[in-house]
């Protein structure tokens, strides 16, 4: 089992399925500062966890944080907002077993801000993980 294919796999899948809400959208993958102008998104690994399942086999638990700024100019902010995040949420979870390897998707937490006092730009912020599984080779 290769741990970083698998992780590979389910980030790539995450882009695309952040690129589902908006097909225009540019995502950068593990870039902290990356920022492209709205709409732009950022998927970034924030944790690895292993825990021991058994003495076969091995699970590693992903959390990856995903951060979209969009363009909200006319109408009820938070609505727009509001219907984004419920999309992703969906998304995300469609899946029972994303990019093929993943196991027991989660949406964790949901955040949306202003990226800048006054502006039209917003943030919304996702916390979504997943569980690996692999025999331990014995």
């Amino acid at each position: 089992m290769a741990w970083n294919t698998d992780l590979l796999a389910i980030r790539d899948w995450i882009g695309s399925v952040v690129l589902t809400l908006d097909p225009g959208m540019r995502v950068a993958f593990d870039q902290p500062d990356a920022e492209f102008g709205a709409p732009f998104a950022r998927v970034e690994t924030r944790d690895a966890t292993f825990h021991s399942d058994s003495v076969l086999t091995d699970r590693l638990e992903l959390t990856f944080a995903i951060s979209i700024r969009i363009e909200v100019s006319e109408g009820n902010v938070s609505e727009a907002l509001l219907a984004k995040a419920v999309a992703l949420r969906a998304a995300l979870l469609a899946q029972a077993n994303p990019a093929g390897v993943g196991e027991s998707p989660l949406v964790r937490r949901i955040q949306v801000g202003q990226a800048h006092k006054g502006g039209t730009q917003h943030d919304l912020t996702v916390e979504f993980s997943c569980l690996l599984t692999a025999g331990r080779g014995i």
